[in-house]
Formats: structure tokens, C-alpha cells, sequence
């Protein structure tokens, strides 16, 4: 029992640490490119024909068509607690469309869920899907070498695993050096309930396992941008605080966590595609900042 209170005790002052600064942080003011012309290729196959076929193993390509110059791309990854969602869901596809007219290439990815398939299938699929738009980002006028990840709920919890443990990505053929940043939004670091569900596992049990960002903390990872609503889940913001501090004290200081006013859980993501949002700006910010350092464009 002490031991519990003294864990609580530290996220608690954890949380506020965090909180105090960064609770209402949004980006400045994001002027928008003058890329409208957005293409869309729907419902490509990832995988290898004969190894997985059908929608769940499926992405869409958002291509900005004004671009004079490879654009950089981001992996879209939908939430819906692994057992749900779609990429076709209207906020996915906002988000995917205000990205593309901003100069930046999205790939909108489906995979499989649970009961379909358990962990750690899911975090395979979306790996294959990665490593398919590195192999291919040339044909549609992408750079292959910028490569961003992003998603919301289960979608950022994916997209933290293949960051944190890149056993995943390099066994599906991806070159770890050509992901320049990730951008989880509200997602799970923590071993995900639903996979304490597959295991028989109460899901208020926290567990940090290999099945958890936060089991591979380390001092290497790509830059990352951590969005919250400070109305999300109390557990939520928690979690994400604290993986945050442990990354930094592993010695990782490319890592950020901003917390936006006045969003849920579900508003944090259905708000980013609105003119100004803040969480939005957090995006096309970090994502530009990036492509600026490198002497590349994100946009025309």
C-alpha cells in the first residue's frame, strides 16, 4: 500500500509539473500554404498480395497536388480502442485533408483489431503499412526520407509502440533514420486495455510490459510532440506526463507534451482540421520546423 500511495503520489506531482506549464500552450498562429489541390487514391493494399487482403489492411493516399517538390508524409492512424474506427471516419479524413493542403502527403491507414487478431497483429499492420509508403513515396511525388507518424487514441498508441520499440518497423524493411517525428494525440502509453483484456487482465490494472511505450524509455527516439485536451481522461494525462518526464530523464529532450484548453478527449482530435485550432498549429508547426531544419519544404 505504500508503495501505491508514494506511485500515485509521484504521478500526481508528475502531472502538475507538467500542467502548470502547459495548459492552454497552443502554437502560434499557422499560416496556411496555398495548396488546395488535394488527390485522393483510396484503398491501397499494404501488405503483400497473398499475405493479408480486404479493407482492414488498407490506405488511402492524400496527395497535395500543388507541391513542386517531394513533400514530406505523414502515417495516419485512426483510434477506436482496437477494437473499432475506420479511416474513412469523417474526422480522420478532415484531418488528413487539412494536412495535404498544407503541402504535407498523409497516408490514412486501416488495420486489423481485436477479436479479429490480438496483439501484437495490429501493431504489425500499421508497421507494413509504413514501410509500403517509404517503398512507394516517390511514385506519388513524396520524400521517401521524411517520414512522420501520427494518430489519435489507439491510432497514437500504435504509432508510439513502432517509435519506442523499433523491432517492428525494421523487421517490416523501414529504415529508422527516414522517421523524422511523431505525433501522438491521447494515446495510451501504458499497456493498452484492450490487450489487458486479451490477457484476462482487469483493465484498471496498470501494467508497463513490452506491450507499452513506456517500457522501452530510452535517450534516442525520434522528436515528439505529445497533444492532450486538459479535459481528457484524468489516466490519460497521467500517463503521458509521466512518459514524457521518464523520457527526459532517460536524456531525451527533443520530447514535448502540450495540453490544449477546453478539449476532450474526443474533441482534441475532432477540432484539429478547424481553421486555428490549436492542436492543428501544433502540427503544421512541428512538422514545418522540422522540414525548415532540414532545408527542405513542406509546401510549395
Amino acid at each position: 500500500m505504500r508503495e501505491m500511495n508514494r506511485g500515485l503520489a509521484v504521478f500526481s506531482l508528475t502531472l502538475a509539473w507538467f500542467l502548470a506549464g502547459f495548459v492552454g500552450c497552443g502554437a502560434e498562429t499557422v499560416t496556411a500554404n496555398a495548396v488546395t489541390e488535394v488527390e485522393v487514391r483510396p484503398q491501397i493494399a499494404y501488405r503483400a498480395e497473398g499475405e493479408v487482403s480486404g479493407p482492414d489492411c488498407q490506405l488511402d493516399l492524400y496527395i497535395p497536388k500543388s507541391s513542386s517538390r517531394p513533400f514530406p508524409l505523414v502515417i495516419w492512424v485512426h483510434g477506436g480502442g482496437l477494437t473499432g474506427g475506420d479511416k474513412a471516419e469523417p474526422p480522420s479524413v478532415a484531418v488528413c485533408r487539412m494536412l495535404a493542403q498544407n503541402g504535407i502527403g498523409v497516408a490514412s491507414v486501416n488495420y486489423r483489431r481485436n477479436p479479429k487478431v490480438q496483439f501484437p497483429t495490429y501493431i504489425e499492420d500499421v508497421a507494413a503499412a509504413v514501410a509500403w509508403v517509404e517503398a512507394n513515396a516517390k511514385k506519388y511525388g513524396g520524400n521517401s526520407e521524411r517520414i512522420y507518424l501520427s494518430g489519435h487514441s489507439a491510432g497514437a498508441y500504435l504509432v508510439t509502440m513502432l517509435t519506442m520499440n523499433p523491432k517492428y518497423l525494421e523487421k517490416a524493411g523501414f529504415n529508422m533514420s527516414h522517421l523524422v517525428g511523431v505525433i501522438p494525440i491521447s494515446g495510451q502509453v501504458t499497456t493498452h486495455f484492450t490487450i489487458k483484456k486479451e490477457r484476462g487482465i482487469d483493465a484498471n490494472t496498470v501494467i508497463s510490459d513490452a506491450a507499452a511505450p513506456t517500457y522501452f524509455v530510452r535517450k534516442q527516439v525520434p522528436d515528439m510532440l505529445l497533444i492532450l485536451g486538459d479535459r481528457d481522461w484524468a489516466a490519460r494525462l497521467e500517463e503521458n506526463a509521466y512518459f514524457a518526464a521518464c523520457l527526459k530523464a532517460a536524456g531525451a529532450q527533443n520530447v514535448t507534451l502540450r495540453v490544449i484548453a477546453d478539449r476532450d478527449h474526443g474533441t482534441i482530435f475532432g477540432k484539429l482540421s478547424e481553421p486555428n485550432d490549436p492542436g492543428g498549429n501544433l502540427i503544421l508547426q512541428f512538422i514545418r520546423e522540422r522540414e525548415a531544419r532540414a532545408g527542405v519544404s513542406s509546401g510549395t
